[in-house]
């Protein structure tokens, strides 16, 4: 009632107001003062939007517009709350008035509802002022969404009347990990437009799709696949978390049948059970159908307490069956029984879905098709249907996924992920709030995966009482990686606070530790943390090694030692002294602790031994810390980088597993990037299932790191493609607030979707230095060049930053405004602000000073790396001069490669051919041997990513994995045969110190021969031209420089050119695009591995009359044959190298560097593109 006087004396105000202002107008007593007209414009929007209260949701934030701003003068009223971007994105969408909805449902049904403006009202509104607020809207509504049956009925005969559709909104039957109760966010919705599944009285959206659709065989298959998804992963509609794997349950000697209690308030009892079954009665039902089998009752939550606080409820149920704890996961349950009995729940569809045997006596949507024992009748059902149809219509057609409203398959696969992950987080959250001195729920948390967190959340009695109790097996069951038995032992031992407690760990665990590490570990404890636990371990270490004899006399020895302590403890005791069994190790135990300035001293050893590559001391460092009671998460994740950076990928992952379960959020929730990062690179090894759920966490946790996800999809999924929808689609599923959330939405090339979360976030927690430069790369992203140089300027006049002063001269390199760029260099070294040479080198090269440009190379972080791991071996002298035995190393990818081999023959004078040698990317060999017979090269595989195609065994003998992006296990061979090694880019500014210092002719020989059979297979009165538009690496900073297929247009559309596809990585829906736009216009050598055989495509390349590409190994690749080379780049970073008006390359003649009108505008690229490409080919004809 008193939301209803509030919105009649708003309406009173606004009307008396309105009244008061026509009269004035009428008796010509207007004032036409600015002042006063404004005053009643504001004083308007105070009752109808400021002064209102906003409520707002937490889990799915939203706005609620001003309706001012929406409607103008004609927003008298401020009734609905109008939420969602279709407000301002300046379409004009039908309108949608929503009514029963909780405020904090308001933002994602918007959202659901994306065909529509919506405007929601209040929960609580009197009849009479419903029908007002309706009236008097601006706009004539399209449609009443109701949630459920919660409308008001004035509103509902109103809707009669006027003949206002009318949307019925419920949950779907994939929700979320948590109850709707706890305002969790729904990742599926039902929107009827009949009336609602649950409700039998009348038909559904459901039931009239169930009678009358055709299913296509597509339909089908994708309900196959959607089931098979959902039955792996365990799902129902609700999916609370989950502390251990299901350890099977008791061993089953009878049948057993199930009743599935539900209460009687629940909307699908009260609509759904006409005959007014009970659960008793259900119960008995049951037990006289199934004489034989043991009858089990699981009742609903609510219901469940009421019996523990009563026998005496129980007593006539538990009479005649097991009353089983609804907290059991219910697939888990689902899983154990044959036959179940239910009214009207949704656990029988499930139970269906499961090949259980289903007894419904109620009307459930699920019954009347053919596949339940009913016992009612439902004459409106008039069709049988299979399984699959049955899903099919459920849970695809039926429901609308927030994920993809479109596209269901991929919103349901969504949907799944996303609640695995959530469940995953859940599972977390509620092990920091266990209370360990409840034995039982200590108990619960150390056999679950958990017991990690309680190690580090409260290490002392609870720790050394419950150790007994953790299950091993998943931790250490599986031979796992050295480093990582070493850390955990002695971690662990560092974290148990008595020699007892120790004595029973290192007895359950040491029967998985390899005996060496044991053994090292025993060592250790002796030192640092001595007893006669550690001698006991050690005679058994002893007898599993054979040494007899060695054992029984340490045993004897211990035994003497320990009776002549005791007998010392003795004379010197008071006659009431109590003097503990293990006193006299408690003495020693006190030398295993560190002081506060030990421990800071051996953290900082740490991370020196770790930067010097020194990884065993790094290693040793580590277990001291851990061993003192320092085992930090912190710690065990470093020490996982040491095991990633020596190949011990086990460890790695086995750390990142044992770190996820002890502080999901440590490090900025780096265990599971970090588990990711060292996957197995056999598929076989490494389930595509169990890939997407980690993924889904990752992307959970870390939403700007969604191109890991992307990777992933690439290297283990058999549909990439589809799998990258469903990682795009992930990004929906919430409404996060974040610059993590907006830089996975730049990412995935959606920059007005990063601009509106980072406004957001903005007006409602200001404006950081990240914040602000999140927000510059929005604008870069949507080309408000100098708008985002204005945001940069101010975030570094207000905090100067290195991230910053980064992404202004990556802005300015992009601009070509390199003289601001060097004021910015200066500035920056005024503040003492590393920025790092990368950032300086390109105002160098455009400015003209090659030499100092070049320079920059010598001070990139990766050839301090290599000067760390190869010593004096590694040349670091600028005198070249009596130089032997040489090994010059390429670096970076083979398009680098490529134009850096132009100094070849250079280098072969300098250093005479027989006095050094190149290493080479093995898949440019042949063609580099070919035109440098006289230089030997060694061929590497380079790698920034493990794969199948580049394992890990081809690179496990490099003293470090950052060694992988340069050379493998051969190439290190031929470093340690070397007097010295070289970086190529080290030795670029010796001779490249002038743009004089460039020849750029052609010096790359195709095999003739090859080329000669390509050119057979091509009509030889046609031009032909090759295509590449893109890098096979396409990062969001990356693709402004690259093309999308269907940007190709005016270039495809010249007539008389036969295009030929040179794009090196799967393509095949690109391809069909262009077939489908212009047939015929581009051919593809399908037979051609243009990844990987340069030399077939350097041959190719010989037979066209020229080559369009982005600064690619593509381009470098054609350019360096003397192929005419149209090298198009969409920023101006690359513009140094242009040496005339026509933009010929600095680096290879053959090349003209191609640049739009405006940075950024790709129309204009591919207009000039079409421009250039005409005059070259007008060129050829002219020369031919």
């Amino acid at each position: 009632m008193k939301s209803g006087f509030k919105h009649f004396y708003n309406h009173l105000a606004v009307n008396v107001g309105n009244t008061l202002s026509r009269a004035r107008t009428r008796i010509r007593i207007r004032n036409s003062d600015v002042r006063r007209q404004l005053d009643e414009v504001f004083s308007r929007r105070e009752r109808i939007f400021f002064r209102k209260k906003k409520p707002n949701a937490a889990a799915y934030p939203y706005v609620i517009h001003d309706p001012y701003e929406i409607f103008g003068d004609d927003a008298r009223f401020g009734d609905f709350n109008l939420i969602g971007q279709n407000w301002t994105d300046g379409t004009e969408k039908p309108i949608a008035l929503l009514w029963g909805f909780n405020n904090w449902k308001w933002g994602f049904v918007a959202d659901y509802l994306h065909d529509y403006r919506v405007a929601i009202a209040p929960r609580k509104m009197l009849p009479w002022v419903s029908l007002l607020a309706i009236w008097r809207f601006p706009v004539k509504p399209a449609c009443f969404v109701f949630w459920g049956y919660t409308e008001p009925s004035s509103v509902l005969k109103y809707a009669a009347k006027n003949s206002v559709p009318i949307l019925r909104m419920e949950d779907g039957f994939i929700r979320s990990s948590s109850l709707g109760a706890s305002h969790s966010t729904p990742y599926s919705l039902v929107i009827d437009k009949t009336g609602l599944h649950y409700s039998p009285d009348t038909p559904s959206d459901l039931e009239i799709l169930l009678n009358e659709h055709e299913f296509t065989a597509t339909e089908v298959q994708d309900a196959e696949h959607c089931m098979s998804l959902m039955r792996s992963m365990s799902l129902s509609k609700y999916n609370p978390p989950i502390f251990s794997e299901n350890m099977g349950g008791a061993l089953a000697l009878r049948r057993k049948v199930a009743v599935i209690g539900q209460v009687d308030n629940d909307m699908a009892m009260r609509l759904g059970n006409p005959e007014n079954w009970t659960m008793l009665q259900l119960i008995r039902l049951a037990k006289h159908e199934n004489p034989d089998a043991e009858i089990i009752y699981r009742p609903h939550p609510d219901i469940f307490q009421g019996y523990q606080r009563s026998r005496f409820q129980s007593r006539p149920v538990a009479a005649i069956c097991r009353i089983e704890s609804p907290d059991v996961p219910i697939t888990e349950f689902l899983d154990g029984i044959d036959h179940l009995y239910t009214v009207t729940s949704l656990t029988g569809l499930e139970a269906l879905l499961r090949g259980k045997t289903v007894t419904v006596v109620g009307a459930a949507f699920y019954a009347g098709w053919g596949l339940t024992d009913d016992r009612l009748r439902f004459p409106r059902r008039t069709r049988k249907r299979t399984l699959k149809e049955l899903f099919s219509a459920v849970y695809l057609k039926y429901p609308t996924y927030l994920a993809d409203t479109e596209n269901a398959r991929i919103g349901f696969h969504s949907a799944c992920l996303r609640i695995c992950a959530d469940r995953v987080v859940a599972a977390f959250d509620q092990t920091r709030k266990i209370d360990a001195s409840n034995p039982a729920a200590l108990k619960s948390l150390m056999r679950s995966n958990y017991w990690p967190h309680l190690m580090y959340k409260c290490a002392g009695d609870y720790f050394d009482s419950a150790v007994k109790d953790i299950d091993w097996v998943p931790y250490l069951g599986n031979r796992p990686g050295r480093l990582y038995q070493s850390f955990i032992l002695h971690a662990i031992c560092g974290k148990l606070t008595t020699n007892g407690a120790r004595d029973v760990f290192l007895t359950q665990v040491r029967k998985y530790i390899d005996l060496d590490l044991f053994a090292e570990l025993l060592l250790n404890l002796g030192v640092h943390v001595p007893g006669t636990y550690v001698t006991r371990q050690t005679a058994w270490l002893l007898t599993e090694t054979s040494e007899f004899d060695i054992a029984q006399q340490i045993l004897v020895n211990r035994l003497k030692k320990a009776a002549a302590q005791q007998a010392r403890i003795s004379d010197n005791a008071q006659p009431t002294d109590f003097v503990p069994e293990d006193s006299a190790a408690k003495v020693f135990e006190s030398s295993a602790e560190l002081s506060d300035d030990q421990r800071q001293m051996l953290s900082e050893l740490l991370d020196l031994h770790f930067k010097n590559k020194d990884f065993g001391a790094a290693a040793a460092a580590a277990y001291r810390l851990a061993l003192s009671g320092h085992g930090t998460v912190n710690l065990a994740l470093k020490i996982a980088k040491v095991a990633e950076a020596t190949f011990d990928i086990k460890s790695a992952r086995d750390l990142a597993f044992f770190c996820r379960h002890a502080d999901l959020y440590a490090e900025n929730r780096r265990a599971i990037a970090l588990y990711l990062g060292n996957l197995p690179t056999d598929a076989k090894d490494y389930p595509e299932l169990q890939m997407q759920q980690d993924m889904a966490l990752e992307l959970r946790l870390n939403p700007e790191r969604i191109n890991n996800g992307f990777t992933l999809s690439r290297q283990y999924s058999e549909d990439r493609n589809y799998l990258d929808r469903v990682i795009e689609s992930m990004l929906a599923l919430d409404n996060e607030q974040s610059v993590q959330k907006a830089m996975a939405y730049l990412e995935v090339d959606r920059p007005g979707r990063a601009l509106e979360i980072l406004t957001q976030i903005i007006a409602s927690e200001g404006d950081s230095d990240r914040v602000r430069v999140a927000y510059a790369k929005a604008l870069v992203a949507l080309g408000s060049f100098d708008k985002a140089l204005g945001v940069l300027d101010g975030a570094r006049a207000n905090q100067a930053s290195e991230s910053s002063y980064k992404e202004t001269l990556r802005l300015l390199s992009f601009l070509g405004r390199y003289a601001e760029a060097e004021d910015v260099i200066a500035d920056a070294e005024t503040k003492r602000i590393s920025i790092g040479d990368a950032f300086i080198m390109p105002t160098h090269l455009a400015m003209g000073r090659i030499e100092v440009g070049y320079k920059c190379y010598l001070n990139v972080p990766f050839r301090d790396q290599l000067i760390r791991y190869f010593g004096e071996r590694y040349l670091v002298d600028e005198c070249l001069e009596n130089v032997s035995d040489l090994l010059i190393m390429a670096v970076y990818g083979p398009g680098d490669e490529i134009r850096f081999a132009s100094m070849y023959e250079e280098f072969a004078r300098k250093f005479s051919y027989k006095n050094f040698r190149l290493t080479c990317d093995y898949r440019l060999e042949r063609i580099l041997s070919r035109s440098f017979p006289s230089i030997e090269f060694v061929p590497v595989r380079r790698v920034r990513d493990f794969s199948s195609s580049y394992p890990r065994e081809m690179f496990d003998k490099l003293p470090g994995a950052e060694l992988c992006v340069m050379l493998d296990n051969s190439g290190l061979e031929w470093v340690e045969k070397s007097n010295k090694v070289v970086m190529v880019t080290d030795l670029i500014w010796q001779f490249r110190k002038n743009k004089s210092d460039f020849p750029g002719r052609a010096f790359l020989k195709h095999d003739e021969t090859l080329a000669s059979e390509f050119q057979d297979r091509l009509d030889p009165d046609r031009r032909h031209v090759g295509i590449c538009w893109r890098s096979s690496l396409t990062t969001h900073s990356r693709s402004v420089n690259y093309l999308a297929v269907e940007e190709l247009g005016p270039l495809l559309s010249l007539p008389d050119i036969q295009f030929v596809n040179f794009q090196y990585d799967e393509c095949d829906a690109e391809l069909a695009w262009i077939e489908e736009n212009y047939p015929g216009k581009i051919i593809d050598f399908s037979d051609i591995d243009h990844y990987n055989d340069f030399d077939a495509v350097a041959a190719l390349m010989k037979c066209m009359d020229a080559v369009i590409a982005p600064a690619t190994s593509v381009a470098e690749l054609s350019a360096a044959l003397g192929c005419p080379t149209l090298l198009f780049a969409g920023s101006a970073e690359i513009e140094w190298r242009i040496i005339d008006e026509i933009g010929t390359d600095i680096w290879q003649a053959s090349a003209s560097i191609v640049v739009g009108e405006n940075r950024g505008d790709k129309v204009s690229l591919v207009q000039e593109l079409k421009d250039r490409l005409e005059v070259v080919l007008h060129r050829s004809e002219r020369v031919n």
